[in-house]
């Protein structure tokens, strides 16, 4: 969020929802942050901590929140490994896999830059991630559903909106294809082993579904933008394969998206705070009911 009085009265709206809703976790998918300084993350954290202590808060980093001052060339951790998480490289949450659920928390801002020094836009996946990812995706084979966060949609070709120019998120297109290609390995029953990829960072609500490589051998980085008379999206992901999804901010917008998860079934929604406290409905392809678990994942640059 920006550094500005609307971006936290926005944040402070969200937060009485989310209370409301009382959801088991919520997933901040970066960009705490206009410039990383201590006052910023500090009044951060002031509106954050009026979260019910009981609702499981997770954030991974952003590439504003690594941004000192604004300067494009000067990127710092301290104030995010000091005020949030001294973990910003590879989360696993894995304390609801009893109930068949497991996330997994990437860090998408580039990790090996060359000689510009410049990390904000590429959204890389490095090997070591994808190593990593790999070896976390078997590890939880019998999960009902593995869900991945990052900042950057590094799936497609949407950025930021506003830049007007080409933002393509990785040049990388071997590594794009592979972190895809994990993805969407197929489990005992064929479906993919992850349901679902939630990022921030475009300004925008949108999906994007793999639809096959082209003729280079890659898969089309085009995907599906959500219109205006598409905020409240709604869709039962119930035909098994991976959803990759980005979202609104809230320096932007009063929304958040509220992801419920009931067996191997998940349902997506986009809101804004004038819809308070949703109804859930989800179609259940299991019996058992205690598999609920509710998410809100609060999005964005």
């Amino acid at each position: 969020i920006s550094a500005s009085n609307e971006s936290w009265e926005n944040l402070e709206e969200i937060v009485d929802v989310i209370n409301e809703i009382h959801p088991d976790i919520l997933i901040v998918t970066g960009d705490l942050v206009e410039g990383a300084t201590n006052y910023n993350y500090e009044k951060f954290n002031e509106i954050m901590i009026q979260i019910w202590p009981e609702i499981d808060v997770e954030c991974i980093v952003g590439n504003h929140d690594i941004r000192v001052d604004g300067d494009p060339l000067n990127h710092n951790y301290a104030w995010y490994h000091y005020y949030i998480s001294p973990q910003s490289d590879r989360i696993v949450i894995d304390k609801y896999y009893s109930r068949g659920y497991v996330l997994l928390g990437l860090n998408s801002n580039q990790k090996y830059f060359g000689i510009s020094g410049l990390n904000d836009y590429s959204g890389e996946i490095n090997e070591t991630q994808l190593e990593w990812l790999n070896e976390q995706i078997n590890s939880y084979d019998k999960a009902k559903q593995i869900i991945i966060f990052m900042h950057h949609p590094v799936f497609s070709d949407v950025t930021d909106i506003f830049s007007g120019e080409d933002a393509v998120i990785s040049d990388n297109l071997t590594a794009r294809d592979s972190f895809i290609d994990l993805c969407q390995q197929p489990d005992e029953n064929g479906y993919c082993k992850v349901s679902l990829v939630l990022t921030g960072h475009t300004h925008t609500d949108g999906v994007w579904e793999e639809n096959g490589r082209n003729i280079y051998g890659h898969y089309p980085i085009i995907g599906r933008k959500l219109s205006p008379m598409e905020r409240g999206y709604y869709n039962n992901f119930n035909d098994k394969k991976t959803k990759f999804i980005h979202t609104l901010s809230v320096r932007d917008s009063k929304a958040y998206r509220l992801i419920q998860l009931c067996g191997e079934n998940a349902v997506y929604r986009t809101y804004n705070t004038s819809h308070r406290k949703p109804l859930p409905t989800c179609l259940l392809y299991t019996s058992d009911a205690a598999d609920e678990l509710d998410g809100v994942d609060l999005g964005g640059r």
